[in-house]
Order: C-alpha cells, then structure tokens, then sequence
C-alpha cells in the first residue's frame, strides 16, 4: 500500500477542514461536524461531469444541424475505501457518534456504516441529507452521497469484518 501526507499548504487552502488532520484523505460531514479518515489511499479516484447539448435539426438540413447549449451538470465522484481491523494497519481518524475504532484498537466496520448510513439521511429541518466534503490530495468536493456499497472481503472467527471495502457515490452539492 502507498501512503501519501497532505502538506499544511493543501490543507490551508481548503478552509472548512483545517480543524481537523488530513493525513491521507477525509470524509468530512459539513452539516454534523462529523468525520472519518482513510485508513488506507484510495488505489483510484474519479469524478466526471456531463455538458448537456439539444439537438437543433431541420428538415432538409444535410450537415446535421446544430447544437444549443443547455447546462453543465453536477460531478458524480466514485471513491473505494479499504478499511483493515489489524492491530498493524494505520489507525483512523475520526470524530463520530459511534465509536470507530474499538477497545481493543482495531477498526469497527460496523461503525464506519453505521456512520455512513446516518449521513444519507434526511436532516431535520433542512429536508436534505448531510452534505459530504471528500477530500483526497489537493482534490476536494462537497457533495451528497447517492450510492454505497459495503463489501466485506474477510471475516473473524466470530463472523465480524476484518477486511471490508467501502464504494461511494457522490452528487456534487454546490451551495446556491
């Protein structure tokens, strides 16, 4: 596994997570104050973003027609986690409801879900799910989440996860 730091340059030039260490990367939950550090780099990190055209056509016209502009669409930005319970993988940071990382030091996935799960819900009073800052190197996005896949690849004894993936899918949310 590669381990990259964020240099305090990275990290002061993004304001709203400078109160927290960006060692590898972050999900930061702007509305609760809420977040969860990557154990492990994301191996890969996409985003991409649709520009939305209609269609001019007349009828005889032998080029095609034409275009006309109509919008840029929000990013959509996929992220896969890897999170390890392994007295040796690198401890998470985090600042959450439920206790990530155990007593006995290891990861809690259970936790990391049951975090993730809490911020697809609709907050009281703004009718919205909790919008996420992802931030991986000098890349940063706020958005929503729209799609999670928990996939766990190697189990204890005793059926908890030891080795599990997480898949993300985000909206950018841009404040108006």
């Amino acid at each position: 596994m590669l381990f990259i730091g964020t240099s305090d340059d990275i990290k002061s030039s993004i304001d709203i997570y400078t109160n927290t260490d960006l060692r590898k990367g972050q999900l930061y939950n702007v509305d609760l104050n809420e977040y969860i550090g990557f154990q492990f780099n994301p191996t890969s990190f996409e985003w991409s973003r649709e520009v939305k055209w209609s269609e001019q056509n007349w009828v005889g016209n032998v080029n095609g027609g034409d275009i006309q502009f109509i919008n840029i669409g929000p990013r959509r930005i996929e992220l896969e986690l890897l999170y390890i319970a392994d007295p040796r993988a690198p401890k998470v940071d985090y600042r959450s409801d439920y206790r990530i990382i155990d007593t006995g030091g290891l990861v809690d996935f259970q936790a990391i879900r049951d975090t993730l799960e809490k911020w697809e819900h609709l907050i009281d009073g703004l009718k919205r799910p909790s919008r996420v800052g992802i931030v991986v190197g000098v890349n940063a996005f706020e958005g929503v989440i729209i799609n999670t896949t928990f996939r766990i690849t190697e189990f204890f004894e005793d059926l908890t996860p030891k080795e599990a993936l997480v898949l993300l899918e985000f909206r950018e949310w841009l404040p108006l």
